[in-house]
């Protein structure tokens, strides 16, 4: 029998119907396919492709996404009357893997729907336990270990703009659901990622961190100022600050913050982003809380913009609230 509808949810992206093409190689085929197109935020497109549902279960597919060709057999296999939500990660070219994925028991819709909030799929996981529901996270063992636990493919567009946009949310995201351990597990992995992208990934979190906004912002991304800030930054291509090398301090971690946050600052103002990206990539190569307190400090100063000190003070008293939950490095 078949009890799966594929809800496809697209913005417009050019690669839509190679999502579509992956729900129809599936193994357990699907009962029917709802495209969701132009809608936005995410829960609002989500919340409307849930009332187009017919079977007693749905998957989630973005536009960006390949799903390998047992994913829905394994995803369902792990469905049982307790749980509202499996959901699994996806393979991703920037950090290795990537939660994506979910299949959805329709009935929770008729209780819950996905809120406005900065991050709707933890949130529904606890609406639905309200309501005697639990999540399950699918795990998978074989083949190439690099895909180990992952049920596709996370394939959008990398480039500078998408890199950008896409990792200040998940800094935001991060702070939100720091008790989860996400900030750790984020930088860890953008620590140690290869992609060319990946600079301007680490940027962009670490500035995002700093940033409070519980609201839905899954929608099209757009050239805003911070990113034409880095954009003009990246650009110039300078060698060498005005100033003297990065402060070290010893043991202060407020001197230390402030400091880079300064640094970052003036590094911007003189237009010396080879030697930002050098000092950066010596910090990804030290896994100490000191190098992660110095990378926050001068990715964030760079969007520097109220014109006085007090800004790298407020700045570090809001990293705090993180540091209070053990070492995010």
């Amino acid at each position: 029998m078949r009890d799966i509808t594929a809800v496809v949810l697209s913005i417009g992206e050019p690669y839509t119907d190679r999502a579509i093409a992956s729900v129809q190689r599936q193994t357990l085929p699907v009962a029917a396919t709802v495209v969701v197109r132009g809608v936005t935020p995410f829960h609002r497109a989500l919340n409307q492709g849930a009332a187009q549902v017919r079977t007693p279960f749905f998957v989630q597919v973005d536009s960006d996404t390949i799903l390998d060709e047992r994913c829905l057999a394994q995803l369902r296999s792990c469905m049982d009357d307790h749980l509202g939500l499996v959901s699994c990660h996806l393979r991703d070219a920037v950090i290795g893997r990537i939660h994506g994925t979910r299949l959805y028991r329709t009935a929770c819709f008729e209780h819950v729907q996905i809120r406005d909030s900065i991050s709707p799929d933890m949130d529904f996981g606890i609406d639905i336990r309200r309501h005697g529901w639990g999540r399950f996270h699918v795990l998978r063992y074989g083949g190439d270990r690099q895909h180990w636990h992952t049920f596709g493919e996370h394939r959008p567009d990398y480039n500078p703009h998408y890199a950008f946009c896409k990792f200040l949310l998940e800094g935001i995201r991060s702070r939100y659901r720091r008790r989860e351990g996400r900030v750790r597990t984020l930088f860890h992995k953008l620590r140690t990622s290869t992609h060319p992208a990946a600079p301007i990934a680490l940027i962009a979190t670490a500035h995002g961190l700093f940033l409070h906004d519980n609201r839905d912002l899954l929608v099209p991304y757009e050239r805003g100022p911070d990113f034409q800030l880095l954009e003009r930054f990246l650009a110039a291509a300078g060698e060498t600050p005005p100033t003297a090398a990065l402060a070290q301090t010893n043991g202060d971690q407020r001197r230390r913050f402030t400091s880079a946050y300064e640094w970052g600052l003036r590094c911007r103002e003189a237009g010396a982003s080879s030697a930002f990206l050098a000092q950066l990539h010596r910090l990804t190569c030290d896994d100490s809380l000191a190098s992660w307190m110095t990378m926050a400090g001068m990715c964030h100063g760079l969007f520097h913009h109220n014109g006085n000190g007090a800004e790298a003070e407020q700045s570090y008293e809001s990293l705090e609230e993180i540091l209070a939950l053990g070492p995010p490095w």
